[in-house]
């Protein structure tokens, strides 16, 4: 399994960390989860420039493992095959609405693949507007509509001014963005759990073998 380094954490105070995984997870009955889930496997792949959407990405595969699922984290670009997994989840970091480009192009290149699985999307930028931003979800509803998937998600992001470029800031205090983190950490765990849910219910209805 070939897994994300994990950036280093910022200096300043403004980043959060996702809380445990404890909660909502726990609501998916052990029980059931041993004969339903402990032989799923899902792939976690991310577009992440400086780390805010990994950071998403890492929650969710922490979400999926403790409910059991078999989780791989690999980058897009080192993404040979979705072959052997039950679900995919992709994710990128948005710049001016448009995703990076080795999430995006792993879409497209495994597109017949995911079609025959299940797969969902989200992606990360704005920090303020999401639920109405419909010009940054535009892309991810396309790729969506390509491959047939499950959901797509649109979260807030993370802006640290230590990580960014002279470039970045430019363009960040142009356009008036705020500083800081915005990332929702118990919707992203909520809709972790509803994969989880979603691949209880799949498995379900596979006629045993």
């Amino acid at each position: 399994m070939v897994t994300v380094p994990r950036p280093p954490a910022p200096s300043g105070p403004s980043v959060t960390q996702p809380p445990a995984i404890r909660h909502f997870a726990a609501d998916l009955h052990p029980a059931s989860m041993a004969s339903e889930v402990s032989v799923m496997k899902a792939l976690v792949t991310v577009s992440s420039k400086h780390g805010g959407t990994e950071g998403i990405g890492r929650s969710i595969a922490d979400t999926l493992r403790a409910s059991g699922v078999e989780v791989d984290v690999v980058v897009p670009e080192r993404v040979s095959t979705v072959e052997g997994y039950d679900a995919v989840i992709v994710g990128s970091a948005l710049y001016l609405g448009r995703w990076m480009g080795p999430a995006r192009d792993l879409v497209h290149r495994e597109a017949e693949a995911l079609r025959a699985r299940s797969v969902w999307l989200f992606a990360s930028g704005p920090v303020t507007g999401v639920e109405e931003d419909a010009a940054d979800k535009a892309e991810g509803l396309r790729l969506l509509e390509l491959i047939g998937g499950r959901e797509f998600r649109l979260f807030a992001g993370l802006l640290d001014r230590s990580r960014l470029g002279i470039v970045e800031r430019t363009v960040v205090r142009a356009i008036g963005s705020p500083w800081g983190d915005y990332r929702p950490w118990e919707e992203i765990e909520h809709w972790a759990v509803s994969i989880v849910e979603a691949m209880q219910a799949t498995e379900a209805q596979v006629p045993a073998r």
